[in-house]
């Protein structure tokens, strides 16, 4: 099995949700309470999650996990992406990208990308949905620099568009994709 670390991402301002909805209640949870116990529950070798320094995560257990604190977090996703990967143990062989705010993202998706991953050569491994590249996503440690190269408020979809050749794509149910910018996003993702 090759060694995945999953940076979770979480230090965003959501702005069109209207307060931190990470921290956000529901059925009796934190929104980001889902992501956490999905990564705890799965293959990855190890946990890293990033916050911006406004953020009290000790309300969080957070136990196994590694915090990558991004005080350039208003320059966009890129720097999250930085921040999580600095904290990356030097032996691992890829790193999945998942994002704070995707609840249906469970164990047993990141783990059947895991083990694709793992029985593969490619150095890409991305969830997809109808064609179009989404989260979460695996890269290997060949493109590590790239990830750390990234400005701006983007991810890893330019590492896709550049090396098409080296993806496995991995369709995931529609649901699932769902990530919660607004309050009308949850209650269609948690049918409340």
């Amino acid at each position: 099995m090759k060694k995945v670390s999953g940076i979770i991402l979480a230090s965003g301002e959501s702005r069109r949700f209207g307060e931190n909805k990470l921290f956000y209640k529901i059925n009796g949870k934190m929104l980001i309470e889902y992501t956490i116990e999905n990564a705890r529950n799965s293959l990855l070798y190890e946990k890293i999650i990033v916050f911006n320094p406004a953020v009290n995560y000790s309300v969080l257990n957070l136990n196994g996990f590694k915090i990558a604190i991004n005080y350039d977090y208003k320059n966009g996703m890129s720097t999250s992406i930085g921040a999580g990967l600095r904290k990356v143990e030097n032996n691992i062989d890829g790193v999945m990208i998942l994002l704070g705010d995707s609840p249906l993202i469970d164990q047993n998706i990141i783990n059947r990308m895991i083990n694709i991953y793992s029985q593969n050569d490619a150095g890409i491994v991305s969830a997809y949905n109808s064609g179009i590249p989404v989260n979460p996503a695996i890269f290997s440690s060949k493109y590590f620099n790239d990830l750390l190269n990234l400005k701006g408020d983007v991810g890893g979809r330019f590492i896709l568009r550049n090396h098409p050749e080296d993806i496995i794509r991995v369709e995931i149910d529609n649901n699932a994709l769902l990530d919660v910018d607004t309050k009308e996003d949850l209650k269609k993702i948690f049918k409340n």
